[in-house]
């Protein structure tokens, strides 16, 4: 198998995505670790089921 040379160039564009991902809680690496945490206890069917719950200060 042959390799291409493949070269990436950051723009200007992606660097708000870059600079979100320094500051927002979202991407947090303790935040992911608890979503890694939560997924995984979802897809080992260790979740439960329920309706959504309205808003009540909305309706």
């Amino acid at each position: 198998m042959s390799q291409i040379p493949f070269n990436v160039h950051m723009d200007e564009d992606a660097k708000p995505l870059s600079d979100a991902m320094n500051t927002d809680a979202f991407y947090n690496p303790v935040n992911q670790a608890i979503l890694r945490k939560s997924i995984a206890q979802l897809d080992a069917g260790n979740g439960t089921r329920h309706e959504l719950i309205e808003d009540s200060k909305n309706s």
